[in-house]
């Protein structure tokens, strides 16, 4: 699984440099909640040792949680993580930002509106998958991208938008 926890620092490093990253029990306490969850042991002590201490903002009000709103977060919605997403931020709009971990450590955004929507009925069966917009090739790409590139999609929806603009100049210029 491609995580390149350097790059993934210096990401958030640029958007704070004096961010603090997990120590001693609470480090321990979380790469042991991320493997039981079933995250790959390698993905799981990579994420450990660089997700911040304390909430990373970027443009304009999206996050990259820190450990509690993660365990947190992935707990309450236990369906997202059972199809083998975690969750580590949300964009702007709300649209969760997580890892595709039981595949190929691709992240991207889960539309929140569809999410919700389909998990408030216990009787409809959720497929997460279905929500999973992919973006990156892995989390430090996308968290690069988000910081740097203006252009990059803010939210799910920005991305769908994309994707579909693309399709259709693809299927224009065949």
């Amino acid at each position: 699984m491609k995580f390149e926890k350097d790059r993934f620092l210096a990401g958030l490093k640029s958007i704070n440099p004096d961010l603090k990253l997990l120590e001693g029990e609470r480090k321990k306490t979380f790469r042991a909640w991320l493997q039981i969850s079933g995250v790959p042991i390698e993905l799981a002590q990579d994420l450990a040792e660089s997700i911040p201490s304390e909430y990373v903002t970027f443009r304009p009000s999206g996050y990259i949680y820190e450990d509690h709103a993660i365990m947190e977060s992935n707990e309450e919605y236990k369906k997202m993580m059972e199809s083998g997403y975690l969750q580590v931020g949300h964009a702007p709009n709300g649209d969760q930002i997580v890892v595709d971990f039981k595949n190929d450590g691709r992240s991207g955004y889960i539309l929140h509106d569809e999410f919700y929507e389909s998990y408030e009925d216990e009787n409809e069966p959720m497929d997460v998958e279905e929500m999973f917009i992919p973006l990156s090739e892995s989390l430090d790409g996308m968290v690069e991208s988000l910081i740097h590139d203006p252009d990059y999609p803010i939210d799910g929806y920005e991305a769908f938008e994309k994707q579909d603009a693309n399709k259709t100049r693809e299927a224009n210029s065949d």
